[in-house]
């Protein structure tokens, strides 16, 4: 059993380690806290690109509402460079790459390009108005694959061709041509 004067300074023992462990807590959360509000941010943009840093692309694209992610390696030349030459770098390149988070060993990147994904065939006008099967190969470009024999039927369906019509198949793209011709 322990005595009266014992279990007193057991309990303002326990009190003394709630409080240090309740103002622990508080620290940490507040710590969280701050990192999330980006107060630790001018220490992460002063960090220079690791050599093995790796890249968090999202393309979003506009046409078609489809969403492709992609992690690379980023360029070698990025290398040792700063926050602000990242930027420099990306304003250069004509995908309209924008920085949506960046440290050392990894930078994260959107563009939304004003395009069909790759996963659609497309039929759309060339600029000279003939109707064409395109295909977004390679990410940031639609690309001519072949004309097609038809007419549009008025000038609502001369604009919807202009803006492009997507399919998921190229199969689904020439089943609609030859619905939409009677053959």
């Amino acid at each position: 059993m322990y005595s009266e004067e014992e279990e007193l300074r057991q309990a303002r023992r326990s009190r003394r380690l709630l409080a240090v462990g309740i103002a622990l807590l508080v620290i940490g959360v507040a710590l969280l806290w701050l990192e999330g509000r980006g107060a630790h941010t001018a220490g992460r943009e002063s960090a220079l690109v690791a050599a093995d840093c790796k890249l968090l692309q999202r393309i979003e694209y506009a046409r078609c509402g489809h969403t492709v992610l992609r992690r690379m390696d980023a360029p070698a030349g990025w290398a040792g460079m700063t926050h602000e030459g990242v930027l420099q770098a990306l304003s250069e390149q004509e995908e309209g790459w924008r920085m949506t988070r960046y440290s050392a060993d990894t930078i994260e990147m959107t563009c939304v390009p004003d395009l069909f994904c790759p996963q659609h065939a497309v039929l759309m006008l060339d600029a000279d108005g003939t109707p064409g099967i395109w295909r977004n190969r390679w990410g940031f470009a639609m690309e001519w694959e072949k004309a097609v024999d038809l007419a549009p039927a008025d000038e609502a369906e001369r604009a919807l061709l202009a803006e492009g019509v997507a399919f998921d198949s190229r199969e689904a793209l020439e089943a609609w041509i030859r619905a939409r011709s009677g053959a």
